[in-house]
């Protein structure tokens, strides 16, 4: 519901009993020091917007005097501007202040909650503020404070036939008639069921009715453009065109299963539309229902698996290293780590092959790790793992903002220990390329899996320069 508030907020600012409405809305994300949340206050209520010609400076009064170096002096300039704002017409407007996941400012600036909450008081003025949040308040004001007692008021999320009312309604939007184009307003029952069919498909993983437009908009040419070219062709030839009753049935049996393969790539933002589209067949644009006696046609995305290479091995080189770590430490028992420990800290030593030790026959079927799947492992393990493989096969380019060692291993070791490891960790969950088994609690480790494929792990250890089967366990004995 986050995005609806700055609609909201201009209806209400064009409503002719609110001319003398101050408003500023702004997400707490951003503001991770005082200072930059006070600036983004002070130049929305005062409308003022910095420029690189003016040497992208922040608002100041008549006086030239700024109002962000601290609290007070912030509540000095809401003062100010009210001041200015409303010294033709009185004091009879108003000031509403919207903060969007204000669950971050507990992060960052814990000690501007209280404050904000009783602005108010602190101005003498008519300010509101308004905490737009995932979590309740009680989970995003201090343990220690006294703030203000809000009206908690409870959105509830968007049902499934409103979401699917929402996308639709952008059709009437789009409708142009002047052509034959996938916007015509004759295909808007189909565009209809459409949505209804991506909703069905997409609703597991999502629940946002811009990211549900996002894969409906993505689609819906190439979903429609068997009706169109069968269209075209029939005003080529001078024949009345009408759509087959059964165009409804038919499409979702052709598109169906490459809206399903595409919400991972396009909804975790690991491609985009344009280039999604671009990576097409030629053939899925330039179908012709009529022509189609069979539901089966030739598969529009040939490529797809090698697209996904693609987009893993372009992630940035921490997260490619934690990954191969992560299918290391799901697909190797734990006795394979000292193997791999030894020999990267040591590149030139051979490691003896230990014989395994003589045992009875068995009739039960010993089935391999990559046969029974990933298996779970700790933050220490994939912690070892990545600083070894760093240490053996990463860069021995001088990382931005670190000093010059010694050696390569005291670069690695450094790079290792950054808190950037622990922010790719959370990138990779939320990409779906590492799942988190438990939950993060102090007195238990948090255990972790391997999300991708061999091939994917394949590809990335070669974009990294080295070969994954010799630290494979399976590959090794």
């Amino acid at each position: 519901m986050a995005h609806l508030f700055p609609e909201l907020l201009a209806v209400v600012s064009d409503h002719p009993g609110t001319q003398n409405f101050l408003s500023v809305i702004f997400d707490a994300t951003e503001c991770i020091t005082p200072k930059v949340l006070f600036d983004r206050v002070l130049n929305g209520l005062s409308s003022w917007t910095p420029d690189w010609e003016g040497g992208a400076l922040n608002w100041a009064s008549a006086t030239g005097e700024r109002y962000s170096g601290s609290f007070d002096a912030f509540v000095h300039g809401v003062r100010c501007i009210h001041r200015e704002k409303m010294q033709n017409i009185g004091d009879k407007g108003g000031t509403a202040i919207i903060v969007l996941n204000a669950e971050r400012l507990k992060d960052h600036i814990p000690a501007l909650i209280t404050p904000l909450s009783r602005l108010a008081d602190l101005t003498e003025l008519p300010v509101t503020v308004v905490f737009l949040s995932h979590l309740p308040w009680e989970e995003v004001r201090p343990a220690i404070g006294s703030s203000a007692t809000p009206s908690c008021i409870y959105i509830p999320p968007l049902s499934s036939s409103d979401i699917v009312a929402h996308v639709q309604a952008q059709f009437t939007s789009l409708i142009d008639d002047s052509c034959v184009n996938p916007y015509h307003s004759i295909l808007q029952p189909i565009f209809n069921s459409f949505v209804e069919i991506v909703h069905g498909i997409c609703s597991p993983y999502m629940s946002d009715p811009l990211d549900m437009s996002y894969i409906v908009s993505t689609h819906w040419v190439m979903y429609i453009s068997p009706i169109v070219n069968d269209w075209n062709y029939h005003n080529d030839t001078g024949e009345e065109y009408e759509i087959p009753p059964d165009a409804q049935t038919r499409l979702p049996s052709l598109f169906g299963r490459t809206i399903g393969t595409s919400v991972q790539q396009l909804h975790s933002r690991l491609t985009d539309a344009t280039l999604w589209a671009s990576q097409a067949t030629p053939s899925a644009f330039s179908m012709r229902l009529s022509q189609m006696t069979r539901i089966n046609i030739p598969p529009n995305r040939p490529d797809s698996e090698v697209t996904g290479f693609l987009s893993v091995t372009s992630l940035p080189i921490m997260a490619r290293f934690l990954l191969v770590a992560s299918y290391l430490a799901s697909f190797n028992p734990i006795r394979m780590d000292s193997r791999i420990l030894s020999q990267t800290r040591d590149p030139t030593k051979k490691f003896r092959k230990i014989a395994n030790p003589k045992t009875r026959a068995s009739s039960s079927l010993k089935i391999g790790p990559l046969l029974t799947g990933p298996t779970t492992f700790g933050f220490d393990r994939l912690w070892a793992i990545s600083g070894a493989l760093m240490e053996a096969f990463g860069t021995n380019e001088v990382l931005p903002g670190m000093k010059i060692h010694a050696n390569s291993r005291g670069v690695s070791e450094a790079e290792v220990s950054r808190v950037h490891f622990l922010a790719q960790i959370n990138n990779l969950i939320s990409r779906k390329l590492l799942v988190r088994m438990t939950q993060e609690k102090l007195e238990t480790q948090v255990m972790y899996k391997a999300a991708i494929s061999m091939e994917q792990a394949s590809a990335l250890s070669d974009s990294i320069g080295f070969k994954l089967g010799p630290l494979l366990y399976e590959e090794v004995h």
